[in-house]
């Protein structure tokens, strides 16, 4: 008896250092979610948990696509998690080397073989139609909800089946509910995990949040909420800090993320497949999740401290191990997503064929008729925001022409702004080969950056999906200023369906570029050209910070300036009328290079604003208001509100310019539109030169001229403030055709004028303008 009391109190020992030691070091755990499709998706993240050397696996269901079969079971989960599991059962190997488990699962829908809708409240017995396969090793015996402690008393696991098939019923008054909330209060675990399927809060286009499984977690004793459903990764913080994970992006298809988002959405990530590694001591908890890239990129990192005096404290962190850096877009300044319905604003045209546009282009795609190049002019293009797309198996943003009319090709432009600082930044991630150019397109496409060719597909036909382009860029084309990025995606005759979506991604500690310019314009705001905005209506209030170079207007509309309601105005976009918002809010940029910065702060020089409002307006650049008008009671007038704006509001880089407009109650009409005009000296004497390629070209119905010109090689001594048309038969007093104030860093032009014909025995010329007097006349040529 001594003796076996000797070897009882050594095993004794020999346990509590094996604990004392797991304290000390930690333990390390994988959650994955809505993985079990048996792709490579699937294989890439399994390998990266397994490079983890975890201590055991969370699984949040869906483990077992499409129906929960046996027939599915051990390719689906056996073939990538048999390291992990005991007993295994499957023909994979021979499971772990010890005896062990360390899979730990809860069941999905899928599994389950049966649907239900998410909002499901009271099931019992006579509801369960599904039912889960006989042989689900991986969930321990007989349970499909159970507690598990793992690394002695330093974590339990609270795993549940929020499935609607759940006998014991899944809202927050049902059997299982009330068996957690008496585990959890008698739990002494260091760290209280609950895992569940179903997303009691998701900002997922697919199923969102379901109020159902919306339980008191924090009140019963859980430190953090693990779920899956929505295939994404997104972190919630409800309660000053207490986290949800929506982990479901293990390896089924992955889903976008909606506009409006759920309250406390903190990160966001649907740009590849991954997991969660958690790394627990007895005072921290470490939550990260990675990217199943090569190697693995670190996406967001949350941190649970125990307070010496009780209770816990929430963070950021940044842990040691699984990956390194964090993957962000240069177009949104954000971390990377994929298919989210905020990303970036493009302007896009359809064509049936590709000469209409690549006709004007050479291999440097530099020509001012070059739709590629930076100084093509774009202002008739329609605007609108990835992802694009038509067909009814493809959920978009912005639509795509059906290739059934005949339109096979369709165009993209966009631009980012690089300051000089931004730009060594990004060239030293393009020479650390940590650039990564990211298309969906469907079919083909080839994407252009400053007018130079950066990657053809090489596919004839695919489908589209994220991503199913992802290479290195690394062909420095970039340049301080503004940097054109152009699509062209080609399509079959007769297919069902198109998308496009891009992005560029690059790994850094923080961001290069800010936040996304609201709409990208040419260089500098558009003059007397129609201007896009981001643009949002309401009587209720907003962010303070809405008129702020960093603010996120993501989901905000797109239109095109003029915008108004009423009778009196004839508009491009339609304002919602009084009696459903007072006020109207607008957002647009355009991006100055440090040399055109510094021109513009030369004496002399000025930006001016002209403003067109019914009401008022206040207008603010980079935050600074320039404007305070919007309590005034005016009728709208071309231009009734100007403004010359301080010097020392203008940047280099991204100029954000954004303005509120009032109105009454019961008003019947509203509108608002901007411009911006340049002023230099009064010394200048200098006219400027001719311009060249002027052509008129009638439309194919012959009821319309289409004028084009390219601005002369000099400007004179300012720059060129207008152009104007006049038909030589007119007096010479009569009224020019038109007049144009000039965007003085737009090289190419194209204008379109009803009702004119310029093949009926007329002739038209054309003269530049600037603040010393026109240029010599040009006459247009005419093609007929």
């Amino acid at each position: 008896m001594p003796h076996s009391r000797g070897r009882h109190a050594l095993f004794t020992v020999l346990i509590s250092f094996a604990v004392l030691i797991q304290l000390c070091m930690g333990l390390k755990l994988a959650a994955v979610g809505d993985y079990g499709v048996d792709t490579v998706n699937e294989d890439k993240v399994a390998n990266m948990i397994k490079a983890w050397d975890v201590d055991a696996v969370m699984a949040l269901g869906d483990n077992n696509y499409p129906t929960g079969g046996n027939d599915t079971i051990d390719k689906n989960i056996g073939k990538y998690y048999a390291s992990f599991i005991h007993p295994y059962k499957g023909a994979f190997g021979p499971g772990p080397p010890s005896s062990t488990n360390r899979f730990w699962a809860v069941p999905g829908n899928h599994d389950w073989g049966a649907s239900c809708g998410d909002n499901f409240v009271a099931c019992d017995l006579s509801c369960v139609k599904g039912t889960l396969a006989p042989q689900l090793w991986y969930l321990p015996p007989g349970k499909a909800y159970y507690t598990q402690k793992l690394g002695g008393n330093l974590v339990e696991l609270f795993a549940l089946d929020s499935d609607c098939h759940q006998p014991d019923g899944t809202d927050k008054t049902s059997k299982q509910a009330l068996w957690l909330e008496a585990a959890l209060k008698a739990s002494s675990a260091t760290w209280k995990l609950v895992m569940l399927h179903h997303s009691p809060f998701s900002s997922s286009t697919s199923h969102g949040s379901i109020p159902r499984v919306q339980w008191p977690f924090e009140e019963w004793g859980a430190h953090a909420v693990f779920s899956g459903h929505d295939h994404l990764y997104e972190r919630i913080l409800k309660n000053q800090g207490f986290p949800y994970f929506v982990n479901g992006i293990g390896g089924q298809n992955i889903n976008s993320f909606k506009g409006a988002l759920e309250q406390g959405s903190k990160a966001r990530y649907n740009a590849v497949h991954g997991a969660q590694l958690l790394t627990l001591t007895d005072t921290t908890a470490d939550i990260a999740f990675y990217a199943a890239t090569d190697p693995s990129s670190l996406i967001d990192c949350y941190r649970i401290t125990k307070a010496a005096a009780g209770g816990v404290t929430y963070g950021a962190c940044t842990p040691q191990g699984g990956g390194e850096g964090q993957e962000y877009s240069l177009l949104t300044g954000d971390t990377a997503q994929a298919g989210t319905d905020k990303l970036v604003a493009w302007k896009y045209i359809a064509s049936s064929t590709a000469e209409e546009l690549k006709g004007g282009c050479s291999a440097a795609g530099q020509e001012a008729g070059c739709w590629r190049s930076s100084s093509y002019s774009d202002s008739s293009w329609v605007v609108g925001r990835t992802r694009f797309g038509y067909g009814s198996d493809w959920r978009y943003t912005s639509p795509m022409t059906d290739t059934t009319s005949g339109i096979l090709h369709h165009w993209f432009r966009t631009s980012v702004c690089l300051t000089t600082d931004t730009l060594a930044k990004l060239n030293a991630a393009i020479a650390a080969q940590q650039l990564r150019l990211k298309v969906m397109s469907d079919n083909t496409a080839e994407v252009f950056i400053n007018g130079r060719s950066v990657y053809k597909d090489p596919l004839a036909d695919h489908e589209p999906t994220y991503w199913n382009t992802d290479v290195v860029e690394n062909q420095g084309v970039y340049q301080e200023g503004t940097n054109v990025i152009a699509v062209h995606v080609t399509n079959t005759a007769g297919s069902s369906d198109a998308a496009m979506d891009l992005d560029l991604v690059y790994k850094a500690a923080a961001a290069i570029t800010s936040p996304p310019s609201p709409v990208p314009q040419e260089n500098t705001a558009a003059v007397r050209a129609p201007l896009f905005w981001r643009y949002m209506s309401t009587s209720g209030a907003i962010a303070t910070t809405w008129n702020q170079v960093a603010f996120n207007d993501a989901a905000w509309k797109v239109g095109r300036s003029r915008f108004g309601y009423g009778p009196d105005y004839n508009w491009t976009t339609i304002l919602p009328n009084a009696s459903i918002a007072l006020g109207h809010y607008f957002r647009t940029s355009f991006c100055l290079s440090a040399a055109r910065r510094n021109w513009l702060l030369q004496p002399g020089r000025a930006l001016q604003l002209s403003v067109f409002a019914d009401n008022g307006a206040d207008v603010y650049i980079n935050g600074q208001q320039v404007l305070g008008n919007s309590n005034a009671n005016q009728d709208a007038l071309y231009w009734n509100n100007k403004v010359t704006v301080p010097a020392n509001v203008l940047r280099q880089g991204t100029n954000v310019i954004a303005a509120f407009v009032s109105n009454t109650a019961k008003s019947t009409d509203a509108a608002f539109d901007l411009d911006i005009q340049y002023t230099a000296p009064a010394a200048n004497t200098e006219v400027p030169g001719q311009v060249t390629n002027a052509l008129a070209t009638p439309t194919a119905a012959g009821d319309a001229a289409v004028f084009t010109w390219t601005k002369p090689q000099c400007d004179g001594s300012g720059f060129i403030t207008r152009y104007t048309i006049t038909n030589i038969f007119w007096p010479p007093d009569a009224v020019p055709l038109v007049r144009r104030v000039g965007n003085p860093f737009v090289s190419r032009y194209t204008l379109t004028f009803p009702g004119l014909n310029p093949c009926d025995d007329s002739l038209y010329e054309i003269r530049a303008v600037n603040a010393a007097g026109s240029s010599e006349p040009v006459l247009f040529g005419i093609k007929c």
